[in-house]
């Protein structure tokens, strides 16, 4: 499963300020655009049924790209123990 995500763009220490003792620092942040899934191939399983790997899936095809439910998926596949 590949962890790539989508591109965004940063522009540090656009501006900082000290009032009263604090520090304040804002960050610039562009986004790109979305990425989706296209497909999810399954390849090389020999231990299950792909539907049991697909059920752990916090992704779907069609789905906007999301690092956090990908690394979801790998934690739950992992979980299961079979690789």
């Amino acid at each position: 499963m590949s962890m790539s995500a989508p591109l965004a763009g940063t522009s540090w220490l656009t501006r900082f300020q000290y009032r009263g003792g604090h520090h304040g620092l804002e960050f610039k942040i562009e986004e790109g655009q979305k990425s989706y899934i296209e497909k999810i191939e399954i390849r090389g399983n020999t231990k299950t049924k792909d539907r049991v790997i697909r059920r752990e899936l916090a992704v779907s095809p069609g789905e906007v790209f999301d690092t956090v439910r990908v690394r979801l998926s790998r934690q739950r596949l992992e979980g299961l123990r079979y690789f």
